[in-house]
C-alpha cells in the first residue's frame, strides 16, 4: 500500500464515489509497523465491507411482463405490495418479502421442511423440521442419562428398563454397540 501515489488514491476514490454498496468501517484493529528506527504502533482504516443483499431483483419469482399488472393486483389482494421491473423481476426490498412473496408464489424458500416418502411410505423429514426432531432425540437422550446416573448402583434391571421406556429409548445391539 505505501507505493499507491496520492494521484492512485484519487482515481480509487473516484471508483468508489459511485458504488452505493460499500462503506469503509473505522477500525480498531492496531498493527505493528516497523519505521526504520523502532517498532511503532499503527491503526490502519477499515476494510470495505458490503451492505445487505436488498434491494434486488429476482429472476426466480419473476412473472411475463404482459403479466405484471394482474400479478401485483392479485399480490396486492393478499397484502403483498410488490414492484416488478420491465422484465417482470419482482424486486425485492427485504426478507420478510421475500419469504411472503415465496408462499404468494407457491414456492419453497429451503426453510419450509422439505421432506419425502421412503420405500416403506413413511414421511421423512429433512430440513428445519427434521433438525427439530433429532434435538428432541438427543435431548430425551440427555435426560435419560441423568436420570441413570441419579440411580443408585445396586438398582434392579426392570427399573432401567422402566427409565429407558419412559423417554422413548429402546436398547438393542444395534444401537448400543
Amino acid at each position: 500500500m505505501s507505493g499507491l501515489t496520492d494521484e492512485m488514491r484519487t482515481q480509487m476514490r473516484a471508483i468508489n464515489a459511485g458504488l452505493s454498496h460499500v462503506r469503509a468501517r473505522p477500525s480498531s484493529t492496531k498493527y505493528l509497523r516497523h519505521n526504520g528506527k523502532k517498532v511503532v504502533e499503527v491503526e490502519r482504516p477499515g476494510v470495505i465491507q458490503g451492505h445487505s443483499m436488498f434491494p434486488y431483483r429476482s429472476s426466480a419469482m419473476a412473472v411475463e411482463p404482459h403479466e405484471i399488472p394482474a400479478e401485483r393486483e392479485r399480490l396486492r389482494k393478499r397484502g403483498l405490495f410488490t414492484e416488478f421491473d420491465a422484465s417482470g423481476r419482482s424486486i425485492i426490498e427485504s426478507a420478510k418479502q421475500q419469504s411472503d412473496l415465496a408462499k404468494a408464489l407457491g414456492m419453497k424458500t429451503g426453510r419450509d421442511g422439505y421432506g419425502h416418502t421412503d420405500e416403506y411410505g413413511n414421511f421423512q423429514n429433512s430440513g428445519r423440521r427434521r433438525n427439530d426432531e433429532v434435538q428432541e432425540g438427543r435431548n430425551r437422550v440427555r435426560r435419560a442419562i441423568q436420570e441413570l446416573e441419579a440411580m443408585p448402583e445396586d438398582v434392579p434391571a426392570g427399573a432401567i428398563a422402566d427409565a429407558l421406556s419412559e423417554y422413548d429409548i429402546f436398547p438393542n445391539e444395534e444401537n448400543t454397540g
